[in-house]
């Protein structure tokens, strides 16, 4: 009988090892899925500053356009144009090209 008893128990403690290991388990698996939902978001934040560099570098370019653009209408020969006039020329050569 004691035997059996002392079977029981092993049997009681095997299946309480068991729950603790699991119950672990469950916690990692849910400290995984919140580290992947931290990685996602900061992937996130990497691509939206990706998309404000470009279109910074987007910006700088086309304002680099128009200053060419407004230097070369400048400095074209025989053409002496009064001050808006001039921006009209920049800015009409500018959306041609």
């Amino acid at each position: 009988m004691q035997f059996v008893l002392l079977a029981a128990r092993f049997v009681l403690l095997t299946a309480s090892l068991v729950l603790v290991t699991a119950r672990f388990v469950l916690l990692a698996a849910r400290f995984v899925l919140l580290a992947a939902r931290f990685v996602l978001l900061a992937a996130r934040f990497v691509l939206l500053a990706a998309r404000f560099v470009l279109l910074t570098a987007r910006l700088v370019l086309l304002t680099a356009r128009f200053v060419l653009l407004a230097a070369r209408s400048l400095s074209l020969p025989g053409r002496r144009l009064a001050g808006s006039d001039r921006f009209l020329a920049v800015t009409r050569a500018f959306y041609q090209e």
